[in-house]
């Protein structure tokens, strides 16, 4: 439309439509600050209500309980002394009479406390003119099953019970205060219980009305409803189980926040309408008393005063219209000139005069706009340069972080190169600079302890937990012994400061060494797998329980296996198995199975990065968008030689090592008790072997690498054993030097191999997955 195309035009329309965002913005804004006002004063008066509520309740609660609590240790007496019947309901009456809220009280006895009697209980009921006392002898009424007598029995403690229909008098709902009852010697002999009606608590609820459409109710300690405007709901139904019902997850919600204690509010639906929950604990009984609020009560008058402001502002708005149309247009009249002048230049008149304007309106900051571009230019460019170098300084932080956390999980491989019992060998690769994905192990008297983890999440708030959790094992682990403990203990801990609501799945087990005896404990966490020296793959099924950190007292389980000799435990995190490729395939547990069928007498080594390797192949050019950690522990079982006398010795790949392995083969053979002579041709074919080492086992020779030499004594056999991760090399399959032949007719080479072959009475070879393994023996 022509019209639109004039400025006058156009800056009106700019200033009313700004004009319209700012009424709308200020009618919003004051909305705001009515509704924050409007919720906060219904967040004070709700909790008032409920804190008032709450005393009340406390107050007759805490008065029951001092009743009671201060007759048991008199009842105790009158027990140990086997007091007469009427003494025990005398004292009853003489309790209800004292005590205004009490309904009934019972003292019962254990089970044959009195030889002659199977059941004692005396009672006694208030019924507002007269107290009724009697011995309830009905062989049916059997209260040592009753939880107001079984839970104080179990805890030795004092107890709140949930209300529940008086099995007694059959039509008055009760809630009892019980209190363990003990002999002389701390033994237990019964319980005190004292019961009140729940019907003054109904009155109080039904007086306390925050608007006209709010409620309120009671629910006990184990979610049941004590109090609520359904009766139909009372004692029948829990917090949870209408929630269910429902299909309201945001009242179940709260009512987990309700019996955990907390004291609170949260938003959910009532009836398809937005609405607000209020609760509050009462810490005699850990009982919760709530209210249920509409947000259209609670808000009312925000709403009436939104609407209001806006047919205010529309009217503002239409006479601002007219107004500002009328002063823009003749404001803008000179630009008319400046327009002619623009069409002379664009016509290709560049030298035409441009008309100056010294003013301070928009002409003349126009004409000024050009000659600050560039300083604006220059600023743009030196702030392009800061933050360029605050997302570097970022990134090198996260880099370090990355550092420390992967500084924090074992990275030296092989982790015991002086044990042949054990190979262990893992990987973790963070889906971002760092992650949660955590493993840890460590050897202590004779056990294998480890641990693979996955923190929910990932990122910053993942690697803490990761942190925490892995320090959580090692200082647990060192102490106990048993997975499951374990287990429950990190979950405590982790549980206590969980504010986050984040968690954990973790595998926990302790391998013994000696017999392959395997206890573990599964946190939701993947099962492992067990791959067999004959190439047969299973999946272990441990009970799956939950992950650490969510509920501090969840009970664990766990289980134990032996496994044999050869065998190797695959363990992971769901970033393996749920690798994606770019068609959204998952790697899967299938793949992972049959990869590692194909890992059959490889190292542990080789079967992690093995099936690293298939997973990439896999996963091609896909974005990792998980944590990837993979653990392989191999089983070899005991060594195959025995005995008192164990030493090990550690070298570096240098002739300089050398007199290192002198002064140890010396100790040894001393302490075996071998002459001189021997000793002397033992030391020759030991220095043969780990020259040959030194010399060929590393081509360039540039990286320092260990030499391993372990040593155990049989009977009158010396082993030693020489492990290097060297290039494959057997000397025993080499053809013997013939020793018949001049030194100018002899091949070079194989002389030293012939020289410790005959000095030594056995000489092995194996290659087991990257490291060789010279097995010498000489019988003494």
């Amino acid at each position: 439309m022509r019209v639109f195309r004039r400025f006058s035009t156009r800056i009106s329309l700019y200033v009313i439509l700004l004009t319209a965002a700012l009424f709308l913005t200020a009618s919003v804004t004051v909305y705001k600050i009515n509704y924050d006002s409007v919720r906060k004063e219904a967040v004070t008066n709700a909790f008032s209500q409920l804190r008032a509520l709450n005393l009340e309740m406390e107050n007759v609660l805490s008065s029951v309980a001092s009743a009671i609590d201060n007759m048991v240790p008199r009842t105790e007496i009158m027990a140990v002394e086997n007091r007469d019947t009427s003494d025990f309901l005398l004292l009853l009456k003489d309790i209800l009479r004292n005590t205004p809220q009490l309904k009934d009280i019972a003292i019962a006895l254990e089970p044959y406390y009195y030889r002659h009697q199977k059941q004692f209980a005396a009672y006694s009921i208030n019924e507002g003119d007269t107290i009724k006392s009697m011995m309830l002898t009905d062989p049916l009424y059997t209260y040592p099953y009753y939880d107001w007598y079984v839970i104080p029995r179990c805890t030795d403690s004092t107890y709140w019970t949930d209300p529940y229909i008086d099995r007694v008098w059959g039509h008055l709902s009760m809630c009892s205060y019980t209190a363990p009852l003990h002999d002389g010697d701390g033994k237990f002999i019964g319980v005190i219980c004292a019961s009140i009606e729940t019907q003054w608590l109904t009155s109080k609820i039904d007086n306390i009305r925050l608007y006209d459409h709010s409620y309120n109710f009671i629910i006990g300690k184990a979610a049941g409803y004590i109090v609520h405007p359904d009766n139909s709901l009372i004692i029948n139904e829990t917090i949870f189980s209408y929630a269910l019902q429902t299909g309201n997850t945001a009242l179940a919600e709260a009512g987990r926040r309700m019996i955990a204690g907390e004291t609170g509010m949260s938003e959910l639906s009532i009836n398809g309408s937005p609405g607000i929950i209020f609760f509050t604990s009462v810490p005699s009984n850990n009982w919760s008393i709530a209210a249920i609020c509409p947000e259209s009560d609670i808000f009312a008058g925000a709403y009436r005063t939104l609407l209001i402001m806006l047919v205010i502002a529309l009217l503002s708005i239409i006479i601002m219209a007219v107004t500002v149309s009328l002063t823009v247009r003749k404001a803008t009249a000179p630009l008319a000139t400046l327009a002619a002048s623009a069409d002379r230049i664009a016509e290709g008149d560049f030298n035409s005069a441009m008309p100056h304007f010294h003013g301070e309106d928009e002409i003349g900051r126009l004409c000024r706009s050009f000659s600050s571009m560039q300083q604006s230019l220059s600023s743009y460019m030196d702030r392009l340069q800061r933050t360029t170098a605050a997302k570097q300084r970022i990134e090198s932080e996260l880099s370090i972080a990355r550092e420390i956390q992967m500084g924090m999980v074992p990275k030296t491989f092989p982790p015991y190169p002086e044990r042949d019992d054990i190979d262990i060998y893992a990987v973790l690769y963070p889906a971002k600079e760092i992650g949660g994905d955590l493993y840890d192990f460590f050897i202590k008297d004779g056990h294998l302890f480890f641990a693979i983890g996955d923190v929910s999440g990932k990122g910053v708030p993942a690697s803490l937990l990761m942190a925490v959790t892995r320090s959580h094992f090692r200082s647990v682990a060192s102490a106990l012994k048993d997975p499951v403990r374990i287990i429950e203990s990190m979950n405590r801990a982790l549980a206590d400061t969980n504010e986050a609501n984040m968690f954990v799945t973790i595998f926990c087990g302790i391998l013994d060494l000696s017999s392959g005896a395997l206890a573990y404990s599964n946190a939701g966490h993947n099962p492992p797998l067990l791959l067999s020296s004959q190439g047969e793959v299973t999946m272990m099924n441990p009970d799956p329980n939950l992950p650490i950190g969510l509920f501090k007292d969840f009970g664990y389980t766990g289980g134990k296996i032996t496994i044999q000799a050869g065998t190797t435990l695959l363990l992971y995190t769901d970033g393996l198995t749920e690798a994606e490729n770019p068609d959204s395939r998952l790697y899967g547990e299938q793949r992972l199975t049959e990869t590692l069928e194909a890992m059959k007498g490889k190292s542990a080594q080789d079967i992690v990065l093995g099936i690293y390797t298939d997973a990439q192949d896999h996963v091609q050019s896909a974005v990792q968008s998980d944590d990837m950690t993979i653990m392989a522990i191999q089983y070899r079982g005991t060594d195959t030689v025995s005995g008192p006398d164990r030493r090990i010795l550690t070298l570096s790949n240098k002739v300089s090592e050398l007199e290192k392995l002198t002064l140890f083969i010396d100790d040894v053979c001393k302490s075996a008790g071998v002459d001189s002579a021997t000793a002397m041709s033992i030391n020759l074919a030991m220095e043969e072997a780990v020259s040959n080492i030194i010399f060929y086992a590393y081509p360039g020779g540039e990286t320092e690498h260990t030499i391993t030499v372990r040593y155990a004594r049989k009977d009158h056999e010396l082993h030693f054993d020489i492990y290097d991760r060297g290039v494959p090399f057997d000397p025993t399959a080499r053809a013997e030097a013939d020793v018949s032949l001049s030194a100018e007719e002899r091949k070079i080479g194989g002389l030293g191999i012939f020289l410790v072959k005959q000095i030594m009475d056995c000489v092995e070879y194996e290659r087991r997955g990257d490291e060789n393994i010279l097995k010498l023996t000489k019988i003494i």
